[in-house]
């Protein structure tokens, strides 16, 4: 009877034991889910519960589980390899005002020969004269003529004696120029001029101021009839301006 009862017993804790532990849970590699803890057989459990980060289980000894935090996980930093570099749109400067060149040029320059008045500015060169604008000077060469007239407001105007040049008129002065002038070079000017019964006549007549540096001068004057209208170089003075220029003479030779 007694190995009965001892049969028995153990009947019944293997029935206890397959009623606490599925057979599924005896396969390798496999574990067991939705499943309260075991602490006797130190199974390995898993949790649906969710967590502020993730956990792993992990197995210890016989009744007792830790849960222990997943290593940190180094983030990389952002690539700003791609990164340009935005410059600030200038501003706009407006309402330049344009740079203020002083013209060289005369505003008015015409020699007359054999009756015909050539503008000088618009035919910069003959064969017997040449303008050089951005300079503001005039070159005679042997030029025969009956007049020269030119007005300039810009540096003074130049004129360049090459050869011999004639220059004679029955009709006021030979040589007129409304400007500032500056004579030189080596050749000969002769300038003779007529007074009329409405105009002063004579050489030359500059309103404003005539330098002579070089060059040979002949100048006369006629006068109309008896009166003293006639002059041979007059500087400063015109019909509506009585005021005297200056006459300077650096070199050269008045015969």
């Amino acid at each position: 009877m007694k190995r009965i009862s001892k049969f028995l017993s153990l009947l019944m804790v293997a029935a206890m034991l397959s009623m606490l532990i599925p057979v599924s849970a005896f396969a390798a590699g496999e574990t067991v889910s939705e499943k309260e803890p075991t602490n006797e057989l130190g199974l390995v459990l898993v949790t649906t519960e969710e967590v502020d980060t993730e956990t792993v289980v992990t197995e210890e000894t016989a009744g007792s589980t830790e849960i222990a935090p997943l290593p940190a996980v180094a983030t990389a930093p952002a690539d700003n390899s791609m990164e340009v570099e935005v410059v600030s749109e200038q501003p706009v400067i407006a309402n330049l005002e344009p740079e203020k060149i002083e013209a060289q040029t005369a505003t008015y320059l015409c020699l007359t020969q054999n009756g015909v008045i050539i503008d000088v500015l618009a035919t910069n060169s003959g064969s017997d004269y040449s303008y050089d604008a951005a300079a503001n000077e005039l070159t005679l060469n042997n030029f025969v003529g009956e007049k020269l007239d030119v007005k300039s407001t810009a540096v003074p105007f130049k004129l360049v004696l090459l050869g011999t040049n004639v220059i004679t008129t029955d009709n006021g002065f030979a040589v007129k120029a409304e400007a500032d002038m500056n004579a030189s070079g080596t050749g000969t000017l002769i300038a003779k001029g007529q007074a009329t019964p409405d105009l002063m006549g004579g050489g030359i007549n500059v309103v404003g101021n005539l330098v002579i540096d070089s060059g040979t001068y002949d100048i006369a004057a006629v006068g109309y009839e008896s009166s003293s209208s006639a002059v041979g170089i007059l500087a400063g003075n015109n019909a509506e301006d009585i005021t005297p220029g200056n006459l300077t003479i650096n070199g050269g030779k008045l015969l």
